[in-house]
């Protein structure tokens, strides 16, 4: 999405009426006397590289007021189950807030994962968390942020359907949208050379935390963040913002002139913001399209028969992809099957299992894995596509969540 495009999102109306900063300092509770108070709920996107712990450094740096920061954090947590849960609302609720940052998951608490890709496809789940947080939070004396988070790496696409999402949940919540997002997004179209992912294509790298507690600055202080350090130590908490004293720290440590880069980005980006009262010009969250399979060959059963080893694109990081390894054979009028997925992590033990349902049909196959992924079965299906090469779609269906892969064999020696 290029600058012009980026600015179609940058509607706040009755967000900015809530009165977030219209000048330097200007209407920040306790500017220039008593710190400002934030809590911090979500999950991994605000506790790698500790956002909060730059946040508060960062203020001690600058010219406004400190900032101090608590946080209530689970990795994958959605802010339905923060609801559920209860912790958050309690510390909510001892009060003397004076913003409270809530964060959703990345894919908006409603999974489509594409081959191992979670997308952004709806925000149905979302809106009604966010309504309910932002009621809880003006109950509690504070004001409601929503934290826009970004796209990940492999479908930036996804951008627009997130602005989409926070800005008219805002709009209806009566609360203000951080858009750190927005502001990934311009650094994505503009410096593709600074990294702003981990390499799992979706958490923070430090510099992305960076850019996120720059926009964090401009939005509660009310000033730039250019002058902010370049440099900042802070020590990283895990799941649970549980401290990991074996890797005590996470540096963000930047050349001066990405610093210089990111703040001003930062800055630009809210002073946009804040200059737009409209809304997004844009289309609803929904569910990308599902991978197509290719036309399938007369399937014969000297063709079919043998073993056939591959990958299947289905589960999502840390198992993308998974080697699969199908082994086929006919015995009179009947097929048997053999499927073994090989995951090579300690986290999910490989499978092998004999496929019950195996059906063959002229041009397509057909099986189910029962154990499937999540508790879910997947359902295979899979055609010939000439030269030794079989080739399908898997996928599993768990409302909200969708699943949808594909996965690609060659017929071993």
């Amino acid at each position: 999405m290029r600058r012009g495009a980026l600015r179609l999102f940058l509607g706040l109306a009755l967000a900015l009426a809530v009165g977030l900063p219209r000048g330097p300092a200007a209407g920040i509770p306790g500017a220039g006397a008593a710190p400002i108070r934030v809590l911090f709920i979500g999950n991994s996107y605000i506790y790698v590289n500790d956002l909060p712990a730059v946040l508060e450094k960062f203020s001690w740096s600058g010219a406004g007021p400190r900032i101090i920061t608590k946080a209530v954090v689970h990795g994958g947590w959605t802010l339905k189950k923060h609801l559920a849960s209860g912790e958050a609302l309690g510390v909510l609720r001892e009060g003397g807030w004076d913003f409270v940052v809530v964060q959703e998951q990345s894919d908006l608490g409603a999974p489509f994962v594409i081959n191992g890709i979670p997308r952004v496809s709806s925000d149905a789940f979302f809106k009604p968390s966010a309504a309910r947080w932002a009621a809880e939070i003006r109950k509690a004396g504070a004001r409601p942020l929503f934290y826009l988070t970004w796209a990940k790496k492999a479908c930036p696409e996804d951008q627009s359907p997130l602005n989409y999402a926070y800005f008219t949940a805002a709009r209806d919540a009566d609360a203000v949208v951080v858009p750190a997002g927005m502001a990934w997004d311009e650094v994505r179209q503009n410096r593709a050379d600074l990294e702003l992912f981990m390499c799992d294509g979706s958490h923070p790298s430090p510099a992305g935390t960076y850019l996120t507690a720059c926009v964090f600055y401009a939005a509660m202080i009310g000033r730039t963040p250019v002058g902010l350090p370049a440099t900042t130590d802070v020590r990283g908490p895990g799941p649970g913002g549980r401290v990991d004293l074996a890797d005590p720290s996470a540096l963000v440590n930047l050349p001066p002139e990405e610093a210089l880069y990111f703040q001003t980005t930062a800055w630009d980006t809210w002073q946009r913001l804040r200059g737009n009262r409209g809304f997004p010009h844009g289309l609803p969250p929904r569910a990308p399209g599902s991978p197509e399979r290719p036309p399938g060959r007369p399937i014969s059963a000297a063709q079919l028969s043998g073993t056939w080893k591959g990958e299947l694109r289905l589960y999502p990081a840390p198992f993308l992809p998974v080697e699969m390894v199908l082994a086929l054979a006919q015995s009179g009028a009947q097929w048997r099957g053999h499927l073994k997925l090989n995951f090579h992590a300690k986290e999910r033990p490989d499978e092998s299992l004999d496929l019950g349902d195996l059906a063959v049909g002229e041009t397509e196959f057909t099986f189910t894995d029962p154990r499937g992924l999540q508790r879910l079965p997947v359902r295979y299906r899979g055609v010939s596509v000439g030269n030794g090469e079989l080739t399908g779609n898997a996928d599993a269906d768990d409302p909200p969540g969708l699943y949808r892969g594909t996965w690609h064999l060659r017929k071993a020696p």
